[in-house]
């Protein structure tokens, strides 16, 4: 039998048993299982079962027990493996785990409700147990482990950001390579459920200028749109002034078309002069910046629904402009970023699908209050709008460790702004559980979505370990 990951064709194995919640097994997780084993393993169905250590061994016993078989004579070849999600060790690597050793299972509570929203393959995290012969006296065996963000609370999403070099983390890196490590991590992220995906709308780096890459923001949207099938792809944010209004909706509905209608918009005012300067835009003064935002989200859901749109704004014209194609949700959600408490918020009340801020919890509170008072001023429901947070967020397995990290250097607030305990407050950084206290704080605040800044980038550790390690502690907002 040919093994098309495996280079010399039929390798020896091993097995390993993965118990599978019977609740979760509908028809949409078996197609998936199947699936699986065609993509990476090359199987047109799944095998029945053989047990001869010297040839294949896997299938299913039934359908609530899986036998996993990973070769343990070489090492494995297999770059799909990474995109459903999948980690590859030791029994040691993966956690020390033997015979009868099982990962926590999470409340089936905490997993029914998101059922109906999350692909197959996002369901609940497959309990591992190494399950060597009685007589196997070799090497450990080897594992997969699936991880996944099933079991976030009713109405809770999680995105990430697609790294793209703004915060020097590809420096170093060949272009080439940078850009294929992330698609990578957006694959793996979407394989293991995050709800959206993200890019920053800058050029240039930060908190130095360097001569390195940084992907643009629509056309690495546009990219990821053809190696993504059901994550949102959004930009947060982008920048009112660095595109006319018209040929923003324009690029933001044909990504929506390339990407099967999954654009989320973001809309910001900008803030980053110097590298205004550095492309030659004209850093106008704050309340003009503000006008222009304001004026761009009024127009672009009249280009991306009016046959043609004119238009006669203090900052923004058009004359009977055209803009096609329209997007294929006729609306895709319209993020604003920016937490101005006298200006932003009140354009915020007046355009937004969401809000984004990337502040500590009592200013989160604060800021939800005055968007309150301005949605009622305007007569508009408080809860049409979905208050979102953008911290970073590093998992790390003790506080401690958290702490130290923060006193190296790269480590801590990215600009120096902050010491390490406002920086530790205010951003989701530290031991599982603390991080989980953050998530849930601001849950219980009112906050619907987070789009997490990974400080561990290009690295997938705290990916997965968000969704393996903190997603099971949460629960609903009280």
């Amino acid at each position: 039998m040919s093994h098309p990951y495996y280079p010399s064709g039929t390798p020896r194995f091993n097995h390993v048993a993965m118990s599978v919640p019977a609740h979760l097994l509908d028809e949409s997780s078996r197609a998936d299982i199947t699936r699986f084993w065609s993509e990476v393993f090359g199987f047109d169905e799944l095998p029945t079962m053989t047990v001869d250590r010297e040839r294949l061994i896997l299938g299913c016993v039934h359908w609530d027990q899986f036998v996993f078989l990973i070769a343990e004579d070489e090492p494995m070849s297999c770059p799909r493996l990474d995109h459903f999600g999948f980690s590859v060790g030791t029994r040691e690597e993966l956690g020390g785990m033997g015979a009868g050793q099982g990962l926590p299972r999470r409340d089936p509570a905490w997993t029914s409700s998101t059922l109906d929203r999350r692909p197959g393959r996002g369901q609940d995290p497959l309990a591992l147990r190494g399950v060597p012969a009685p007589d196997d006296v070799r090497a450990p065996v080897l594992g997969v482990r699936l991880v996944t963000l099933a079991g976030a609370p009713h109405g809770v999403r999680f995105g990430v950001f697609v790294p793209q070099g703004w915060k020097l983390e590809y420096t170093g890196w060949s272009a080439a390579g940078a850009w294929a490590r992330s698609v990578e991590l957006a694959e793996a992220a979407e394989a293991i459920g995050y709800d959206h995906l993200w890019v920053y709308d800058h050029v240039e780096t930060v908190p130095r200028r360097r001569p390195t890459h940084v992907f643009e923001a629509f056309t690495m949207l546009a990219a990821l749109s053809q190696r993504t099938s059901s994550a949102e792809l959004g930009q947060l944010v982008t920048c009112s002034n660095y595109r006319n209004a018209g040929l923003l909706a324009k690029e933001a509905a044909c990504v929506d078309v390339f990407s099967g209608g999954r654009l989320i918009l973001g809309l910001g005012a900008g803030w980053f002069d110097r590298e205004y300067r550095a492309y030659g835009y004209s850093y106008l003064p704050d309340l003009e910046r503000l006008a222009i935002l304001d004026e761009t989200a009024e127009v672009i859901r009249r280009l991306w629904t009016e046959e043609t749109v004119s238009f006669a704004g203090e900052h923004l014209s058009f004359d009977g402009a055209y803009c096609d194609p329209k997007p294929i949700r006729s609306l895709p959600p319209v993020w604003i970023g920016g937490g101005g408490e006298r200006v932003t918020l009140r354009i915020a009340a007046r355009h937004a699908d969401a809000t984004n801020w990337q502040v500590g919890l009592d200013a989160f509170r604060r800021k939800s209050a005055l968007l309150e008072g301005y949605c009622a001023e305007i007569g508009r429901p408080f809860d049409e709008i979905s208050r979102t947070h953008g911290p970073d967020c590093r998992i790390f397995d003790t506080d401690a460790e958290a702490r130290a990290w923060c006193d190296e250097p790269g480590g801590g607030h990215l600009w120096g702004a902050d010491g390490p305990d406002e920086y530790l407050r205010d951003n989701l950084v530290g031991s599982p559980e603390t991080v989980a206290a953050g998530v849930q704080g601001f849950i219980d605040a009112g906050c619907t979505q987070f789009v997490l800044w990974l400080r561990d980038y290009p690295d997938d550790t705290t990916l997965r370990r968000f969704a393996s390690d903190v997603v099971p502690l949460l629960r609903p907002a009280t």
